[in-house]
């Protein structure tokens, strides 16, 4: 049986039915194949707690913090509804394996918890940066250095060049170089991009981070890159992992930016 439903059994069963602790386990309980895509808040008034209630039941558990409990609740899910407990699947496999309409319930689950959870704000300030910066540029490997691409090419639409190159030894350099008046863009699912060559054997450690004097904007699912010091800004996203989604979440992210900016800017031949 899964993990964290043994666990919440064992905080009902050892706290008295009066407690707090009692409570909240009840209440995930009953709703438990839910709680991968309930957000610390939803939870919190579904049991008529604090968010910082909610935060401290879930790392005396054991989780690090609620993203990590809700990857567990996202195991348990996939199991439950698909048959396996795999949070790391590729589209490609799991529509061959489950089918179509399998993968748009997925799918869905994971756009929404985008659109409810994704900060605005940063999505603006990236626009207006994209806008006002002299030299821009963005980065990423494998299937994450083609939003670059897209984004790219979504920007020529406002007139607005947005350097890429898929060539690694290119990417670093040009970031190891770039000056204080350059915005550079990355696109790393889990953050690595930023501290190794992910495609080569070994994963060497990658330097160009500490050297540049571009001003780094990171799109990652990684909370932890939010106070890293190669990072000067970062659009964070939330996703189930069930299956790897965050491609689709990319480019909703472009299309973001593109809606901001347009709203910003107009197109340049609206531009008096």
């Amino acid at each position: 049986m899964n993990g964290l439903y043994n666990l919440l059994e064992l905080v009902v069963s050892e706290y008295d039915a009066r407690s707090t602790e009692h409570h909240i386990a009840s209440v995930m309980l009953e709703n438990i194949y839910q709680l991968a895509h309930v957000s610390i808040g939803e939870l919190a008034r579904m049991c008529n707690v604090s968010k910082s209630t909610m935060s401290k039941f879930v790392r005396d558990m054991g989780f690090d913090d609620y993203k990590d409990f809700r990857l567990e609740a996202g195991r348990l899910y996939v199991k439950e509804k698909y048959g396996h407990e795999d949070t790391n699947i590729n589209i490609t496999d799991f529509i061959i394996s489950k089918g179509d309409s399998a993968y748009l319930d997925v799918l869905k689950q994971d756009l929404d918890l985008f659109f409810q959870s994704i900060d605005r704000e940063k999505i603006e300030k990236l626009a207006v940066m994209i806008h006002d910066y002299p030299r821009v540029a963005a980065f990423g490997d494998g299937y994450s250095e083609c939003f670059s691409r897209n984004l790219q090419y979504k920007m020529t639409f406002y007139r607005k060049t947005i350097y890429t190159t898929r060539s690694s030894r290119k990417q670093v350099d040009y970031i190891e170089t770039a000056g204080e008046d350059t915005l550079i863009i990355v696109f790393s699912n889990r953050g690595g991009y930023m501290r190794c060559y992910q495609g080569q054997d070994g994963r060497p450690e990658k330097e160009c981070f500490k050297h540049t004097k571009g001003k780094i904007f990171l799109i990652t699912s990684n909370e932890d890159m939010v106070n890293d010091p190669l990072v000067d800004e970062c659009i964070l996203y939330e996703h189930t992992t069930i299956v790897q989604n965050h491609l689709v979440i990319y480019q909703m992210i472009i299309e973001l930016l593109a809606v901001v900016y347009q709203e910003k800017y107009g197109f340049p031949e609206e531009i008096i």
